[in-house]
């Protein structure tokens, strides 16, 4: 058949059948771990040489970051920061269109409720300025 591939993946719902002593390797594994990093943490020597490749790390991404920054700039692309503080004046843009649609409604109602009191008077007043109720 042209055109048909045969898929050698496992199905998603398929877990691997778990082996106790399995589950106990990895157990031990972890905790051979744990006590290699405690004695190499311990060496003064190890702990200050791992705290500078850390620091070095950190002030690389640093520069990284700055770069990007300065490429993005320069491709007229906005960056996270920029959008993030797009996203904020958006949020307050929309709070303040929220204020101010409530306010509208207020002030629609306020006119509603004055036209219903014009024209309730305006009825009372022609119902009396004419015509003699009777008693």
């Amino acid at each position: 058949m042209r055109g048909a591939r045969l898929s050698l993946r496992m199905p998603r719902s398929y877990t691997a059948p778990v082996d106790p002593t399995e589950k106990e390797r990895t157990i031990l594994t972890k905790e051979k771990l744990q006590r290699l990093a405690e004695e190499l943490l311990s060496n003064p020597t190890f702990a200050q040489m791992f705290m500078s490749a850390v620091q070095a790390g950190l002030e690389t991404k640093g520069h990284i970051d700055r770069n990007m920054q300065t490429v993005l700039g320069l491709l007229n692309l906005p960056s996270r920061a920029d959008l993030n503080k797009l996203a904020t004046k958006l949020e307050v843009l929309q709070g303040s269109l929220t204020n101010l649609n409530l306010k509208v409604d207020r002030l629609l109602a306020d006119r509603a409720r004055e036209r219903r009191r014009r024209r309730r008077n305006a009825e009372t007043v022609g119902n009396t300025s004419g015509a003699v109720e009777p008693e």
